[in-house]
């Protein structure tokens, strides 16, 4: 069954790879490398930490991609260790350096959607949903496009990106609970002291 999954998938990957231009060869090329090592989400979230609105935005996408590359990078990839496709098809030229790391779930996905997902739970907003899901989308079709990963893959690669950004929110929340309630036995112990100085 999983080996008649993959000829379907060959073949989708088969129709991208007919659809190469120069032109689609440099942009996709171009896009898929700013996600490398989810460089332009990191990029992104540092803007907003710069400004205090959207620190605490920033802050979750950078808590969020840590969380994915534990998960994905360092535990999923090397427990799966599906190799990738261009390594069981002919006649298939790379055009960016090979992959050192395996297939399944695509990293690059798993880091865009994982910012994506925590970016549309500050900014949903349509023009803001559409920006970021679409630069996400087209960050994983990139993927396709080079023949470095399956569909399957891409498919895994925004599971784990959604579930990476809600443990990031739950992480968050449940430590800022944590600091609120010591800061409010703190100030009770104060008010308490003050009132018996008093």
């Amino acid at each position: 069954m999983l080996e008649g999954l993959e000829v379907i998938e060959q073949g989708i990957l088969r129709f991208i790879y007919d659809l190469h231009t120069p032109f689609l060869d440099w942009f996709m090329s171009f896009m898929t490398s700013l996600g490398d090592f989810a460089e332009i989400w990191i990029a992104i979230a540092v803007i907003l930490l710069v400004f205090k609105k959207h620190r605490k935005a920033g802050f979750l996408v950078l808590l969020s991609l840590a969380i994915m590359y534990l998960t994905n990078e360092m535990f999923l990839k090397e427990v799966l260790k599906r190799e990738r496709p261009y390594h069981f098809m002919d006649g298939i030229q790379l055009l960016i350096e090979e992959p050192t790391s395996h297939s399944l779930p695509s990293g690059h996905t798993a880091s865009a959607f994982a910012a994506a997902f925590t970016l549309f739970k500050f900014y949903k907003k349509t023009i803001y949903a559409i920006l970021i899901f679409g630069l996400a989308g087209l960050m994983a079709f990139t993927r396709l496009y080079l023949t470095v990963h399956y569909p399957t893959d891409i498919l895994a690669g925004i599971l784990v990106g959604y579930l990476c950004s809600v443990i990031a929110f739950f992480i968050f929340n449940q430590v800022s609970k944590l600091f609120n309630k010591r800061v409010r036995e703190e100030t009770e112990v104060c008010e308490d002291e003050l009132q018996s100085a008093a």
